[in-house]
């Protein structure tokens, strides 16, 4: 469970501000973009359809991208 192993970090103003968002590769359509204030965050994508998506942190001028695939 994520909060047990952040536990003995303190609060949630320790980390540092990042957005992250999440895009479709096919359509292009962003399926989540939201700013985080926390070491890591959980998404229901059970409403997902089943493709590969593209998933960018961008945490100041630094920006990370990897891609993930859905299935069923």
């Amino acid at each position: 469970d994520a909060s047990e192993a952040d536990s003995g970090r303190g609060s949630n103003e320790d980390y540092i501000p990042w957005h992250l968002t999440i895009t479709h590769s096919i359509t292009g359509n962003i399926v989540y973009s939201n700013d985080i204030r926390d070491s890591a965050v959980r998404i229901d994508t059970s409403d997902w359809s089943p493709g590969i998506y593209v998933v960018q942190a961008k945490v100041g001028t630094e920006v990370l991208t990897q891609k993930i695939s859905i299935t069923r």
